[in-house]
């Protein structure tokens, strides 16, 4: 600037600086870049410093929440992988298993003893097919960039090909 503060003295001098604004930015990404490098070098080097803490923090968990062994029906302890998973499985199958003896009567009963949400209306709206206005204004109003499903392809995904996918839905 000159003096007066009206303006660059010479187109020169305006070239000249330019160029050093130029190398300042050259230099500071330089350093930048520099300086990222050696921290990853460093971090590559000797690792997170509470990675062996974390690491023995995490073994301990698996230690403590693993099933060593389990008693069986019959004496004895079930300690290999295979009459664990057999137990597990037998147990479950146990507890699910509908009551033998029981009739479609006593299940009807039981029901009634629950309430009922859903009304007869609420039902038929329910069960109703969906319409492809329904699914092209439900896609609309979903974030653009989130998955629906663990397939990982976003709204904006189904939006744009929503001509071409809509039709097979």
């Amino acid at each position: 600037m000159d003096d007066q503060n009206l303006g660059f003295i010479s187109g020169e001098e305006k070239t000249r600086l330019i160029a050093l604004e130029n190398q300042k930015e050259n230099i500071l990404r330089l350093g930048e870049e520099s300086q990222r490098l050696r921290s990853r070098a460093i971090w590559s080097k000797d690792g997170d410093e509470n990675s062996k803490f974390f690491q023995n923090y995490a073994k301990g968990r698996k230690v403590t929440n693993t099933i060593w062994n389990l008693p069986l029906p019959e004496g004895g302890l079930a300690e290999s992988f295979n009459k664990l998973s057999q137990l597990g499985t037998s147990h479950f199958r146990s507890i699910y298993r509908s009551p033998l003896g029981t009739n479609l009567a006593e299940i009807i009963n039981v029901e009634n003893h629950f309430p009922r949400f859903v009304n007869g209306e609420d039902t038929e709206d329910l069960t109703a097919s969906v319409t492809t206005g329904e699914l092209e204004s439900t896609l609309k109003w979903f974030k653009k960039d989130k998955s629906p499903g663990p397939d990982g392809w976003t709204i904006e995904f189904y939006v744009a090909f929503y001509d071409l996918l809509g039709q097979t839905c």
